[in-house]
């Protein structure tokens, strides 16, 4: 027998012996007890095959070629002759024995069509190629390489990098309100999971101060900015300055003209600007989240109610809370990039979908992340459950031209491993501060400096 399939053969059992996920390109389940040794010769032919079965389960072959698609079709037309379910895996291993770069090149069914597939020996998942060519050169091979080798799927964190990477090299220049053009991508999806550690970011410092206080403002419901001020937080610093410079002092000094010309007129007497002083915002998220609907008068508790449905309507699918309100909009110093996001209460875990419309992916996403996996915590610390995945749904989603350098900085780092979150348990989550959080062995890289696009 070839050494090849000797070795083959061994590290199956060994992988399968180790509770491994095996080391194939592809598996054909059959009937328990059917052995290697069972198999007719012929039908090894070209297969370079590694049979095993599973300890703990029925049965299985376990086809292990080494580049010769004949015995692919040998497989599936044996399977299909017995009546056998064919299952295509990709794997977590791999004889370090390839064809033109590429473990295995096979025809793989899929849905009743027949197309040519290679398996890729860095990240193990099948890609479009073609037999007749080498995939090494296959740019959709070498887009697997770079995006998602073995080391990259195991880190939460290179979901992240992995998009800023993509932007960069297949994002589309797209000029906007700032001035400052960007290149995107539109819809990039990440989850992450929060059970056993907090996604605050490694590859640069997060600013968790702001994300911290930010959230806790949020939740107050308050809009102006001294608090974070107070706090040693500037992060809104530049859109007051820029809201009450822009709109509302031009608005106040119309007004006051407006007045001066018109002193009985009783049309606006109580402008919605007229309360405003330097440094508010507008009915921004705090306002929407805590009094929707309602600026400068009673409006929708959103925070409130949602925490309410967690407890006594769990099962619901509409716990959704939202800050995009059309109407208000024209009244804010920026609309929400964050736009709503959705709570699903699943057993005892608590999960939480966010929309994000307009996501600056080097500075604002990093925050939002943290943000959001904070705010899904805390609502499971005030209702007894644990949290459990946080989905992140970047809409727009770009890198400005002027962050592009930091980007490539940030690339060449290293994740280290992430932080985990503690939270005292109170009564609501409207009763959690500063002081009940606690963020424990957070270690990152140097924090990247960028500008902020107004």
């Amino acid at each position: 027998m070839d050494k090849n399939i000797k070795y083959a053969r061994k590290c199956v059992r060994d992988s399968l012996n180790k509770g491994e996920a095996p080391i194939a390109s592809h598996l054909l389940y059959t009937q328990p007890g059917i052995l290697d040794d069972d198999v007719p010769e012929e039908r090894q032919w070209g297969i370079d095959a590694g049979l095993a079965w599973r300890k703990d389960s029925e049965a299985t072959i376990v086809y292990i070629d080494l580049g010769i698609t004949r015995g692919m079709e040998y497989g599936i037309t044996d399977a299909k002759e017995n009546n056998r379910p064919i299952e295509y895996r990709s794997i977590d291993n791999v004889i370090k024995y390839n064809h033109h770069g590429a473990d295995v090149l096979v025809k793989k069914e899929l849905k009743g069509k027949h197309a040519d597939f290679c398996l890729c020996y860095q990240c193990k998942k099948f890609h479009p190629g073609d037999s007749n060519n080498c995939p090494i050169s296959n740019d959709v091979y070498q887009n697997c390489v770079k995006y998602n080798n073995k080391e990259k799927l195991m880190h939460q964190e290179y979901q992240y990098l992995n998009i800023m990477q993509k932007i960069i090299d297949e994002g589309k220049r797209n000029e906007n309100r700032t001035g400052v053009a960007t290149k995107r991508l539109l819809c990039e999806v990440m989850k992450f999971d929060l059970s056993e550690e907090f996604p605050l970011l490694t590859t640069k410092k997060v600013y968790w101060k702001g994300v911290l206080h930010e959230l806790l403002w949020f939740l107050s419901g308050d809009t102006n900015i001294k608090y974070l001020q107070d706090n040693g937080v500037h992060i809104w610093d530049a859109n007051a300055k820029d809201y009450w410079e822009k709109v509302i002092k031009p608005l106040k000094e119309q007004e006051k003209e407006k007045r001066k010309k018109h002193p009985l007129a009783t049309v606006d007497a109580h402008p919605w600007f007229e309360s405003m002083e330097e440094g508010d915002l507008g009915p921004v998220y705090g306002a929407q989240w805590r009094n929707f609907n309602g600026w400068h008068q009673q409006g929708f508790d959103q925070i409130k109610w949602a925490e309410n449905e967690i407890r006594n309507n769990p099962e619901s699918r509409r716990i959704i809370v939202s800050a995009w309100n059309l109407h208000e909009i024209p009244m804010m110093a920026l609309p929400p990039c964050h736009c709503f996001f959705k709570l699903t209460v699943d057993g005892d875990t608590l999960h939480c979908t966010v929309y994000i419309r307009s996501n600056d992916f080097l500075l604002g996403s990093p925050f939002n992340i943290a943000s959001y996996a904070l705010l899904t915590c805390m609502f499971a610390s005030t209702s007894d459950l644990k949290p459990g995945n946080l989905n992140y749904i970047a809409d727009d989603c770009h890198l400005y031209e002027n962050h592009f350098e930091q980007a490539e900085t940030q690339l060449k780092r290293k994740p280290y491993s992430f932080p985990k979150i503690k939270i005292n348990k109170r009564d609501s989550i409207l009763d959690i501060t500063a002081n009940d959080i606690e963020l424990i062995g957070y270690k990152s890289h140097a924090a990247i400096k960028a500008p902020l696009a107004v």
